[in-house]
Formats: structure tokens, C-alpha cells, sequence
């Protein structure tokens, strides 16, 4: 097993403040992500949120992949204590951002919490009150294409292990630039 990593210090569009990967974080074995077999003009986002209710602790995780699975950019965050749908929903907003950045246009988030879709889905119609979801309604206007779908958890094992991956209270968003070495 070895280290990976490095710093990325700036802003992702103003919301989050700082966004820093860890100089030096225990490193995951590598893994293949498996060819999802989509079409070429398209990027993956998926993500998960952890919440440890005991703790009142609360992170999310996700990552970016192409059409191919090849791994374009993961994620974790420190969210301090929320439900268990601002947690979901923080991963998608959080990863649309990262999307925006990088100018990715066409965008299919898939996650394992069918609530997050539903509530986007019905926000999308204007019935949502949650500034949450109206916050990532406005981000994936600045998108050219987009939908959400749900996943199976165990398909969703790679976001899962990043938003798990966080030990501390520190606040700012982790990146990664190699996937995961091991789930």
C-alpha cells in the first residue's frame, strides 16, 4: 500500500470556501472501475452520504467518472450533523460543483438514496420548498444535459468508501485525483 496525494488550495464557485485535498492521507490499493458502457459525451457522478447519528457526525462522498469508468475526479466532506437526505443531497450539489468547474456538460448523477431522486426529480416540476434542492436545481441549469437515477447500494461502493474515508471535524472538501486503491 502506498500514499498518494496532494494540495489543491482555491475556491469551488464561492459556496464551500476552501477546497483542499490531504498532503498525506492513507492511500487506497487501486481498483479498475468497471466500463459502464455509456454514451461517450457523458460523465458519471456518483455519491453517498455516511452519518453516524451516535456521533452526531455527518460526511458525504462521490467521484466522477467518463463513459469509459475512468476515474476523473473523487470527493469527501465533512458536513458536521444533518438528516440522513441533506447528506445525500449535499453530495450531489458538492459534486455538481466539481462538474461545473471542470465544464462537463452532460451529467448523469446516479445515487443509492431513491428519496435524493425523487426529491429532485419533483423539484425540477417547482414543487420543492427545500433550499437545498432549489441550490442544486440552479447548478444543473448551468449544465447542457442531465438526469438522475438510482443505484443499487452495492454499486455505489467507491462513494460509500470516500464519504466513510473522513475521520475528522475539519471542515473543506477533500478531492482526489486516482480512485480509490481500496474499497
Amino acid at each position: 500500500m502506498g500514499w498518494i496525494g496532494h494540495v489543491l488550495l482555491g475556491s469551488l464557485l464561492g459556496i464551500f470556501g476552501r477546497t483542499i485535498t490531504c498532503l498525506s492521507f492513507k492511500a487506497f490499493p487501486r481498483v479498475m472501475i468497471r466500463s459502464l458502457n455509456f454514451p461517450s459525451s457523458w460523465v458519471y457522478l456518483r455519491t453517498d452520504g455516511s452519518i453516524r447519528l451516535d456521533e452526531e457526525f455527518a460526511a458525504v462522498g462521490g467521484y466522477v467518472c467518463d463513459h469509459n469508468g475512468g476515474w476523473i475526479i473523487g470527493f469527501c466532506r465533512y458536513l458536521g450533523n444533518c438528516i440522513v437526505i441533506e447528506a445525500e443531497l449535499w453530495g450531489i450539489l458538492n459534486g455538481l460543483n466539481l462538474l461545473l468547474e471542470r465544464r462537463l456538460e452532460n451529467v448523469s448523477i446516479q445515487t443509492n438514496s431513491i428519496e435524493a431522486v425523487n426529491i429532485i426529480q419533483d423539484g425540477s416540476s417547482g414543487n420543492s420548498n427545500f433550499a437545498l434542492v432549489k441550490r442544486i436545481l440552479q447548478v444543473l441549469k448551468m449544465v447542457k444535459q442531465w438526469k438522475i437515477q438510482h443505484i443499487p447500494r452495492e454499486e455505489n461502493s467507491i462513494a460509500d468508501s470516500l464519504a466513510k474515508s473522513i475521520c475528522t471535524r475539519s471542515l473543506g472538501l477533500r478531492l482526489f485525483e486516482d480512485p480509490p486503491l481500496r474499497i
